[in-house]
């Protein structure tokens, strides 16, 4: 896997966001390179990810930690905060089931993306890590190249949503 690619994935998902500053690309490299280092999935990783991520866009009561209070999202309305832990969770007990079939492909991953993207458990900075760790899935459980949703196409990967 090439560093060059890592970074345009996350230059472009950052742009997705409409996040644009070197900063935020450094973190979204030190979020990716910690998760790399995870065998597996957890609350706790994932939460610390997005923890770096986020470190220079949220308070520290919101980065790194599931969100308590409610969102929205366009038009959708997030779960209530309440249930976000507890979705969390059969997300990824739905990651292991993926991980044990033998039916693993890029589509099951990006149905698990969306499903994550849905549940919304952080305030801010949902889309990011939420790619990051789509490629993480993509790389260590399908064992693919890193995929890059391009910002001149964002109207195609918000059509993900739609389904």
């Amino acid at each position: 896997m090439k560093n060059k690619d890592i970074m345009e994935f996350l230059s472009e998902s950052n742009k997705i966001e409409g996040v644009y500053d070197e900063q935020s690309l450094v973190q979204g490299k030190k979020a990716w390179d910690y998760l790399m280092k995870q065998n597996e999935l957890t609350v706790e990783n994932i939460c610390k990810a997005h923890g770096i991520l986020m470190k220079y866009h949220l308070p520290a009561t919101e980065k790194g930690h599931l969100r308590q209070c409610n969102v929205r999202v366009g038009s959708m309305i997030a779960p209530d905060h309440s249930l976000v832990r507890g979705l969390l969770y059969n997300w990824l007990i739905s990651c292991e089931t993926m991980d044990k079939s033998e039916y693993t492909s890029t589509e099951v991953v990006k149905f698990l993306h969306v499903v994550f993207e849905r549940i919304h458990p952080f305030v801010d900075g949902n889309g990011r890590i939420g790619r990051i760790i789509f490629n993480w899935q993509i790389v260590k459980k399908i064992n693919q190249p890193v995929v890059v949703f391009y910002d001149k196409d964002k109207q195609d990967y918000y059509k993900l949503f739609n389904s």
